[in-house]
C-alpha cells in the first residue's frame, strides 16, 4: 500500500453531498420497529443493515455514490459469537458474588470489563469501514483491537490523573491510531494533527467550565442558606411555609436556582468551541495519498445543530430520532470537503481480507447509538 507524502492540489475541492429523503428514513425506521416487535428483536440486525445501506448510499462524492455491503446475517452471527465472550467475562463475578455476597473482592472480576467498551468500539468501527466502498473500492481498518484498548484505557487514566488538562493529547492519540491504520484500496491514510495545537482552546473552555461549575456550587450554597433561613423563621414565628416564603420573596430562590441550572447548560455549550477545534484538527490534517480533507464547521453551526436536536427529541418524545439522524448526516456532508484531483489518483482494490468479526460485542453490550 502507498503511504508516502504526496502533493495535494488544494485548488481542486470536491464537496460531499447527501440526498437522502426523510420520508424514506422514516419509512425504514417504522418498518424496523414493527418487524422488531413481530420477531422479538431478531429483525433488528437486518433493519439496521437496511438503514445503513440507504444512508451510506445517499452520500455522493464526485458523482459517485458510496455503498454499504454489510449484511444482517453478519451482524446476527457476530452477536451470537459475542454472547459466550460476554458470559465468560461476567460469570466469574456472578459466582464470586453468590459465594460471598457481602465481600468486596468479587469486584476484581469486573476489571476485564474495562476493556469491553474500547474493544467493542474498535471492532464495530473496523467492521463498518470494511463494508463501505466508493467506486467499488472498499475502505478498511487494520491495527490491533487490544492495542487500541490499551491505548484507550491508558489515555483515560491520564485524563483522570491530569484532572482533564491533557484531554486534547488523548483525543488526538486515540484518533491517530484509527486514522493511521485506515486505508482506501491500496492507499493508506495518515494523520498529522497535534494535541498541543488544541491546548489553548481546551484550557480556555476548560477554565470557563470550571468557572460555571463554581457558580453552580455557589448556587447550591445560596439555596441551602435560603431554606435554612425559612426553616428558622417558621420555627421562631410559627409560620406556615407559604407565609415564610412571602417574607423572603421568590427572588432569592430564583437567583439561587438559576446559579445551579445555568452552568449545566453553559458548560456543554462552551465546550462546543473545543469540539469544533477538534473536528478541524482531525479533518484538516487527515490525508490519503494525494487527497486531503477540510472541515468548514463553525461553533455557531454546531451549537445550532445540537440545540435544535435536543429540542426535537424533547418535543417529539423521541419520535424525531430519524429526523435528528438526517440532520446529523446532512450536516457532516455540508461541512466536509475532499481536496485533490480525484480523476488522476490511481487506486487499486485492497488485497487483504475483510474482517468477519462484525460488531457482536457492540450489540451485546447495548453500545449502539443513533439509527445506523
Amino acid at each position: 500500500m502507498s503511504s508516502g507524502k504526496k502533493f495535494i492540489n488544494i485548488l481542486v475541492t470536491n464537496r460531499i453531498t447527501y440526498d437522502g429523503q426523510i420520508r424514506q428514513v422514516y419509512k425504514i425506521w417504522l418498518l424496523n420497529i414493527l418487524m422488531n416487535i413481530i420477531t422479538l428483536g431478531i429483525y433488528s440486525f437486518w433493519g439496521k443493515t437496511r438503514m445503513r445501506q440507504y444512508v451510506v448510499g445517499a452520500f455522493v462524492l464526485h458523482k459517485d455514490r458510496f455503498e454499504y455491503t454489510g449484511t444482517g446475517k453478519e451482524l446476527f452471527f457476530g452477536f451470537l459469537k459475542a454472547i459466550p465472550v460476554f458470559l465468560a467475562l461476567y460469570l466469574p463475578f456472578m459466582i464470586a458474588s453468590f459465594v460471598d455476597p457481602e465481600a468486596v473482592w468479587p469486584m476484581v472480576f469486573l476489571i476485564p470489563f474495562l476493556y469491553v467498551f474500547p474493544v467493542a468500539l474498535y471492532s464495530a468501527f473496523r467492521y463498518r469501514i470494511s463494508r463501505t466502498q466508493w467506486r467499488s473500492i472498499r475502505f478498511g481498518l487494520e491495527g490491533s483491537v487490544m492495542k487500541y484498548a490499551n491505548l484507550y484505557l491508558w489515555r483515560w487514566l491520564i485524563n483522570i490523573v491530569s484532572l482533564g488538562v491533557l484531554i486534547p493529547y488523548s483525543d488526538i492519540r486515540r484518533y491517530r491510531y484509527i486514522a493511521d491504520n485506515a486505508y482506501f484500496g491500496d492507499i493508506l491514510f495518515r494523520f498529522e494533527g497535534r494535541g498541543k495545537d488544541l491546548m489553548t482552546t481546551h484550557l480556555a473552555t476548560y477554565s470557563m467550565g470550571i468557572g460555571f461549575l463554581m457558580i453552580a456550587f455557589y448556587g447550591l450554597q445560596l439555596m441551602a442558606t435560603f431554606f435554612s433561613m425559612i426553616q428558622v423563621t417558621m420555627e421562631e414565628q410559627a409560620l406556615s411555609t407559604e407565609e415564610a416564603l412571602l417574607i423572603f420573596g421568590d427572588s432569592s430562590f430564583i437567583v439561587a436556582l438559576a446559579c445551579v441550572i445555568l452552568p449545566f447548560i453553559m458548560v456543554p455549550i462552551v465546550r462546543l468551541i473545543y469540539k469544533t477545534a477538534l473536528i478541524h484538527e482531525m479533518t484538516n490534517h487527515l490525508y490519503a495519498g494525494e487527497i486531503g480533507f477540510r472541515s468548514t464547521v463553525t461553533t455557531l453551526a454546531l451549537m445550532r445543530l445540537k440545540l435544535v436536536n435536543v429540542l426535537i427529541m424533547i418535543c417529539t418524545l423521541g419520535l424525531g430520532l430519524p429526523y435528528i439522524m438526517q440532520r446529523n448526516v446532512r450536516f457532516f456532508a455540508q461541512h466536509t470537503q475532499v481536496r485533490g484531483d480525484l480523476e488522476t489518483i490511481g487506486i487499486k482494490q485492497a488485497t487483504g481480507r475483510k474482517p468477519t468479526d462484525a460488531e457482536g460485542l457492540h450489540e451485546v453490550m447495548g453500545l449502539e447509538s443513533g439509527l445506523i
